[in-house]
């Protein structure tokens, strides 16, 4: 298995640090700050056949999302309970998603003090001037039901639809905040970034994230995507693990042809020295990531190698 690394910031199209000039003094950060950077610096990319490997979640939501149809696939992939959905969109909620959608240049909403909005209608009078009108507002009554003035206004009935739409869906924005508010930290993920969109999905949660990717992506145009990821530590295991595997395979083998090595030729004598060499090279190559936790295993071969060059020597 081969691991690769790839530098966060490469990752996450965010500039790197300046090698050669020091950057000119900054104010010193505070303590949640510098832990949350150490956070972010902890985390690098993998091959995706990397075991134990979690992942960078991010998504592009597209709403809306009919209510129903997300608890039906919600339930069906088994996070209803892992994972809850929020209610369905209050009152006022359905209104402000309304008045958004149903907005354009020259039809748009401002607010008014009981919590409701004005729809201004715009138009041109002559290429030098333009007019507005308050065309109708909306409301919500004490009772929570939608109040349209005045209510035969030739765009009454689309509001009084869309609204009614929007009463049984969420929009996108409902869907991101949910997520990143509360679905992701109940997968304990990490922000990767400052501004949020990025998440780190440890490996244990990786199959509950993608259940509610794949429900998300069945009911909406939404897109969710991941990126293998690990922490450095972790990243480091596999390296070592995979490594220790490799050689210990390749000792282990060295060993068994040198037992009898009457049965070898002179080619073959040269083949497993070769060998040798080159995994001895190998081990002093990740001896800076790994430091002295291959001196076992490059011991072991650096013997192997004299073993076979004795044999060898033997047989001139």
């Amino acid at each position: 298995m081969t691991t690769k690394t790839i530098p966060l910031n490469i990752v996450l199209n965010t500039p790197a640090a300046p090698e050669a000039e020091a950057a000119p003094a900054k104010p010193t950060a505070s303590p949640a700050a510098q832990v949350a950077a150490q956070a972010r610096s902890e985390y690098v990319a993998v091959d995706s056949d990397a075991e134990g490997a979690g992942v960078m979640a991010m998504w592009n939501m597209s709403g809306p999302f009919d209510c129903a149809k997300l608890r039906e696939a919600w339930v069906n992939a088994g996070l209803d309970v892992d994972l809850p959905l929020p209610d369905a969109p209050t009152p006022k909620r359905a209104l402000f998603n309304t008045v958004h959608k149903l907005k354009s240049r020259q039809f748009f909403p401002r607010g008014l003090g009981n919590g409701g909005y004005a729809f201004i209608d715009e138009s041109r009078v002559d290429e030098q001037r333009l007019t507005h009108e308050q065309a109708l507002s909306v409301c919500i009554d004490k009772n929570g039901a939608l109040v349209v003035s005045p209510w035969d206004h030739p765009r009454a009935d689309d509001v009084r639809a869309e609204y009614a739409r929007q009463c049984d869906a969420w929009s996108a924005t409902d869907m991101g905040r949910y997520f990143s508010e509360q679905a992701l930290p109940a997968l304990h993920a990490t922000s990767l970034k400052r501004s949020g969109g990025c998440y780190y999905v440890p490996a244990e949660y990786v199959d509950t994230y993608r259940r509610a990717k794949a429900a998300i992506e069945k009911v909406s145009a939404s897109a969710m995507y991941e990126i293998p990821m690990m922490t450095k530590g972790d990243a480091v295991r596999v390296v070592l693990d995979a490594l220790l595997a490799e050689a210990t395979k390749m000792a282990d083998d060295t060993a068994d042809q040198l037992a009898d090595p009457d049965a070898l030729g002179k080619r073959a004598l040269r083949t497993r020295s070769r060998e040798c060499d080159a995994m001895v090279a190998k081990l002093v190559a990740y001896e800076g990531l790994l430091g002295n936790a291959l001196d076992g295993i490059k011991n072991r071969v650096c013997d192997l190698r004299g073993d076979a060059v004795a044999a060898l020597l033997a047989k001139d």
